[in-house]
C-alpha cells in the first residue's frame, strides 16, 4: 500500500469531481492482491453453480461472487484502506450524520461483487438513477486483481459522463 500526501489525495478527489473517476496504480501491495485472488478463488469454488437472478440467466459465462464482505475479512480490509476511504468520504459520507466524527466513514456498503466477464459488457452506468451535476449517493470502487489492458477490455470510462444526468448512448 502506498502512502499518499494530502496534496495527492486532494488531486484524486479533484479528478473524481472533474472526470468522474481516479486511478491508483500500484497502490495495493502485490501480496495483498495475491491474497485477494486466492480468497476469491476459494469463494468462487464455494458458490460455483449458484443461481443469481438478474446475473446468471443474462450472463451465463461470467464468474460472479456476490457479498464479498461475507466471504473473508480481507475483502473488508480492501475497502477499509485508509487512502480509499479518504478519497471516497467527501462524496458519500452523510454530512448531516453527527454520530461519528467527520473524518470517519459513515456510508453504507451495498453491492460488493467480484466478477470476471465471460463476454464483452455493453456500455452502461452502474448508478441506478443518473443525476446531473456533482451530487451523488453512490460510488463504485473497482480493484483489479490482475493486470488489465485495453485488449482484454477491463473497463471503459467516459470522462465527465457523471455530470450529464443521462443514461449512456448504447447505439
Amino acid at each position: 500500500m502506498t502512502n499518499l500526501s494530502e496534496k495527492q489525495i486532494a488531486q484524486h478527489i479533484k479528478d473524481i469531481e472533474v472526470l468522474g473517476y481516479t486511478h491508483l496504480p500500484g497502490h495495493l501491495a502485490p501480496k495483498t492482491l495475491t491474497d485477494a485472488r486466492n480468497r476469491l478463488d476459494e469463494a468462487n469454488k464455494e458458490t460455483q453453480g449458484s443461481f443469481y437472478p438478474g446475473f446468471t440467466e443474462d450472463r451465463p459465462d461470467d464468474k460472479i461472487v456476490l457479498n464479498l464482505q461475507n466471504k473473508n475479512k480481507l475483502f473488508i480490509d480492501l475497502l477499509g484502506d485508509p487512502v480509499i476511504e479518504r478519497i471516497v468520504m467527501p462524496f458519500i459520507n452523510d454530512k448531516y450524520y453527527d454520530q461519528l466524527p467527520p473524518d470517519v466513514p459513515n456510508y453504507v456498503l451495498s453491492d460488493y461483487i467480484a466478477r470476471v466477464s465471460g463476454e464483452h459488457l455493453p456500455l452502461h452506468i452502474d448508478s441506478w438513477i443518473p443525476v446531473p451535476g456533482h451530487r451523488t449517493w453512490m460510488m463504485q470502487v473497482a480493484i483489479a486483481l490482475q493486470d488489465r489492458n485495453e485488449a482484454d477490455g477491463c473497463t471503459t470510462l467516459v470522462p465527465a459522463s457523471h455530470l450529464s444526468g443521462d443514461y449512456t448512448d448504447r447505439a
